[in-house]
């Protein structure tokens, strides 16, 4: 049996099409970056479930909870900034994770003196399990100061920054 070479080039497309969206549904997938909250235009996103697989100063995905300023199930990437077990403290605008490295400055809240600042959040407590403290790079991100903790289950994946 003899087959064309166009037939070939379409078999070829089809196996190459299959793979990559058995690919992206199961292990990970390229994610653009259009927000400046985070350095980096261009991520890898592996799929993860849970904290396990996540670090300080990591990227994480995650699905948002939704409130008044953001839809539900919109998809952020931010730093992970304060694991369970450490303690995030808040001193003045200034927020810190404390941990057995010591103590680190993770940023600083927005004032009143940016438009739409949305109230802050004070911390000074152990984050709990199954929770992570998650933050942007950017001094008008917005982040775990403004709404609280992300819950393992949000979570989607880590991202590596391509560029």
């Amino acid at each position: 049996m003899k087959f064309s070479g166009k037939y070939i080039v379409i078999v070829s497309l089809l196996i190459v099409i299959t793979a990559g969206v058995v690919y992206t549904r199961t292990i990970g997938h390229i994610s653009i970056n259009m927000d400046t909250c985070i350095k980096g235009k261009l991520f890898y996103v592996k799929y993860i479930k849970g904290l396990s697989q996540l670090r300080d100063n990591d990227y994480v995905t995650f699905l948002f909870k939704g409130n008044k300023i953001l839809h539900k199930n919109t998809r952020l990437i931010k730093f992970v900034g304060c694991m369970p077990g450490e303690r995030i403290i808040t001193v003045g605008l200034k927020y810190y994770c404390i941990n057995k490295r010591g103590k680190h400055y993770l940023g600083r809240a927005c004032t009143k003196a940016i438009p739409k600042c949305p109230k802050h959040i004070a911390f000074n407590q152990i984050v709990p399990k199954n929770k992570l403290f998650a933050i942007g790079t950017a001094a008008n991100s917005y982040d775990s100061r403004y709404w609280g903790f992300v819950n393992s289950k949000s979570i989607t994946g880590r991202a590596y920054k391509i560029f």
